[in-house]
């Protein structure tokens, strides 16, 4: 599953695929010429489509097992995470089911993977935990861009770090940034990273800004965050 925005529970994250969704201004730019051009098509379908839905029609159209024989030799860092160890399995399958014409067929009609299954499996899997997914920290792409902007500013021992001080790292949106940290009261399965990282804490913080000529002090809240 895909999504900008966290709305899910850790049951649901544990059983998914978690990509992040690009939110560029490139990809945003994209979408635009892409749905304009469509219009402007009409009824006019693209090739590419149609190949496309025919793979995934010869594809489903039976059941092929997979005979993953090198399965034993598969090591993982860490073996905290049951599911990882299905997900990734599970993936191998796909990619080799997905080339099943260039595979050999065993006797017992299963289609026999390739180091070649495994070599693209894991560039998929090692991507869901780096920089294009959020597998392992199940972090929304704002959270990861809040999370490592708290990160530098503490190893360059900024001071405070505040909201406005995250707006200008990150270039987010306040609101944006707000929401990453303290997630969303109108949702139940939008923690923030508040929740997420119980080692991220905030302190309100009280600030008195005096009038101009003697005139009336103005105190604000900020949160400060550690």
């Amino acid at each position: 599953m895909a999504a900008t925005e966290d709305t899910t529970d850790d049951q649901f994250h544990n059983r998914c695929l978690q990509p992040y969704v690009d939110d560029s201004k490139e990809a945003d730019r994209a979408f635009t010429e892409h749905f304009l051009r469509s219009l402007a098509e009409g009824a006019k379908k693209d090739p590419r489509f149609t190949v496309c839905r025919y793979m995934w029609e010869m594809i489903s159209s039976e059941v092929l097992p997979v005979w993953v024989w090198f399965s034993e030799a598969i090591k993982y860092d860490t073996e905290s995470n049951r599911r990882n160890t299905t997900i990734f399995a599970d993936m191998i399958q796909a990619v080799t089911r997905m080339r099943y014409k260039q595979r050999k067929i065993d006797p017992d009609r299963g289609i026999v993977a390739s180091m070649d299954d495994y070599a693209t499996a894991y560039e998929i899997y090692s991507a869901l935990f780096g920089d294009e997914g959020s597998q392992g920290t199940q972090l929304t792409p704002d959270e990861a861009r809040v999370l490592g902007a708290m990160y530098k500013m503490t190893t360059d021992r900024v001071e405070k770090i505040t909201l406005n001080s995250l707006v200008s790292k990150t270039g987010i949106t306040t609101d944006k940034v707000r929401r990453a940290i303290h997630g969303r009261k109108d949702r139940n399965h939008n923690p923030g990273l508040l929740s997420k990282c119980p080692a991220l804490t905030f302190e309100k913080k009280n600030t008195s800004i005096p009038g101009t000529d003697g005139g009336v002090t103005r105190s604000t809240t900020k949160n400060e965050y550690t």
